[in-house]
């Protein structure tokens, strides 16, 4: 899913909610739900739910799952690998979350 982007739920204090993991995220980055978190001690405000992306990697392969994987890794060039976004761009769009 990180790769590729989709949805998946995740438990909130209001019941499940529907995710959007945009293409390519990595390991380690967040999602943020606004106004899902904890309510303010001091109003109705609530605060922001902060959903930090796990990538789980498989410990057990078949032959074919292991050979198409294998295709991928040499098909990967720099040029998939690299990010194009500035710093100031990926703080913009945590921002924006």
């Amino acid at each position: 899913v990180a790769a590729l982007g989709g949805r998946f739920t995740v438990p909130t204090l209001e019941g499940d909610e529907q995710v959007e993991v945009p293409a390519g995220t990595q390991p380690g980055e967040e999602i943020v739900l606004r106004a899902h978190g904890m309510p303010s001690l001091r109003g109705r405000a609530r605060g922001d739910l902060r959903i930090v992306v796990n990538v789980v990697i498989p410990r057990r392969l078949s032959r074919d799952q292991r050979r198409l994987l294998e295709e991928l890794a040499d098909s990967i060039t720099d040029e998939n690998l690299r990010s194009d976004e500035s710093i100031f761009a990926k703080l913009r769009r945590s921002l924006r979350a």
